[in-house]
């Protein structure tokens, strides 16, 4: 009884207190796919805009699918993570072989186009297929640790055991679209990582974590995260800029063009440095203009101007640029 329960309280919360979001007025799985992909590693009022000129310009898999990379790039120049685009073309490319242009609506099926994995298969499924999958992020995790107290590590095998097993007695009692959502609200607005509004929560009656809720969930030791360093050169001729043309040996944001650069073992002294944090990884890049009067043809020669503006370049290189040129 206590789990029917649990699965009212959690779903009229949501009813009254949902975000007004322009992905959650749709059952369009490409719509929802789209917007879960962008809302990984990504707060929801930064990827909205971005949502929005998204669909705008690629409204379907099939205009997507059929879309230039480079035309992707563009649009999601300033998320991060840039291989969330190009995998969401792959997606979208591989539904239309496979699947006509149409979602498929089994969760294994979902699974195998690329770029999409459990949590996301898992969405599409509840959200847009009311299937009895529980979607499970960063916010169900912290949900499910501090409901249960649980002493296990975030990542275990043991803690998503039972974060499974309990999200599963939910579902099984839930409304699978808007339970689905419910939690991750739940875990986005009330159950924060810090400051936790316990008191407004829905299962605080139930819950054994409130007492100490930012105990939860129980964080494994980061390993420390590598610096490299680079020295950037710009040369500079007629108001261009000399650009080096992907593939890169590090893979790092594939398709996107760089300044030259070389790897650096100690940091020298230049007129302007950048620190840009990836994911995995921290790039400290060291500049250095050299203007020349013939350009070399092994590089690719770009105007200033569109360069800063309007061109897919790496966003740490093109951070350099602006804080040489733009002073900003």
């Amino acid at each position: 009884m206590d789990v029917i329960n649990q699965v009212n309280a959690i779903e009229t919360w949501y009813d009254h207190h949902k975000r007004d979001l322009i992905f959650r007025q749709t059952k369009d799985p490409y719509q929802i796919w789209v917007s879960e992909v962008m809302a990984q590693q990504t707060q929801i009022k930064t990827m909205l805009p971005y949502y929005n000129r998204w669909i705008e310009q690629f409204p379907t898999i099939e205009s997507l699918a059929n879309g230039h990379i480079e035309q992707v790039l563009m649009l999601w120049h300033g998320l991060g993570y840039y291989s969330r685009a190009r995998n969401l073309k792959k997606g979208a490319e591989y539904v239309m072989e496979y699947y006509g242009g149409t979602m498929p609506h089994r969760y294994d099926d979902l699974l195998h186009i690329p770029g999409i994995g459990p949590y996301i298969a898992a969405a599409i499924s509840s959200i847009a297929y009311d299937q009895p999958i529980t979607p499970i992020d960063g916010n169900v995790n912290r949900v499910v640790a501090r409901f249960n107290a649980m002493v296990q590590s975030l990542g275990s095998s043991t803690f998503k055991k039972k974060v499974v097993e309990t999200t599963t007695q939910w579902m099984n009692h839930a409304h699978p679209s808007v339970f689905a959502q419910s939690l991750m609200e739940l875990g986005a607005l009330v159950c924060t990582p810090k400051n936790p509004k316990c008191d407004h929560c829905p299962l605080n009656q139930w819950c054994h974590g409130q007492t100490d809720p930012t105990d939860y969930p129980k964080k494994k030791i980061k390993a420390k995260v590598p610096v490299y360093c680079y020295k950037v050169t710009i040369y500079e001729c007629d108001h261009q800029i000399a650009l080096v043309k992907p593939p890169y040996a590090d893979h790092l944001m594939e398709g996107y063009y760089r300044l030259p650069m070389e790897s650096m073992v100690e940091p020298v002294n230049t007129s302007y440095t950048i620190k840009h944090i990836y994911s995995h990884l921290i790039w400290q890049l060291y500049g250095q203009t050299i203007k020349v009067v013939d350009k070399d043809p092994s590089y690719i020669w770009v105007d200033i101007d569109t360069l800063i503006h309007d061109y897919p370049l790496v966003i740490a290189h093109k951070k350099l640029l602006k804080k040489l040129y733009t002073h900003s």
